[in-house]
């Protein structure tokens, strides 16, 4: 369905691409939801904190360790320090 909303002009913002990561996510496909991420990123559509919250949730879904540095100092940069939760 995403791939059709492209197609069909709709450009996706971050509500969409929230979404998208959430459901990936959910379904336990976490290398969809970091997939959808890198997409976000390329459309130069700017996460917020629920979009770092998602991918954060992703992230410890991997069960990789270092996911939880790279999570910091992205919020640091995009600024979301006080509402981004890192702790699960």
């Amino acid at each position: 369905m995403f791939e059709q909303m492209q197609k069909g002009g709709c450009t996706p913002d971050v509500v969409t691409f929230t979404a998208l990561i959430s459901s990936y996510e959910k379904g336990g496909q976490w290398r969809r939801a970091l997939g959808a991420y890198e997409q976000m990123r390329l459309q130069r559509c700017k996460p917020d904190a629920i979009v770092f919250n998602a991918i954060i949730d992703t992230l410890w879904e991997t069960g990789v360790i270092w996911a939880q540095r790279k999570v910091q100092c992205l919020t640091s940069i995009m600024s979301f320090p006080s509402s981004v939760s890192m702790m699960h």
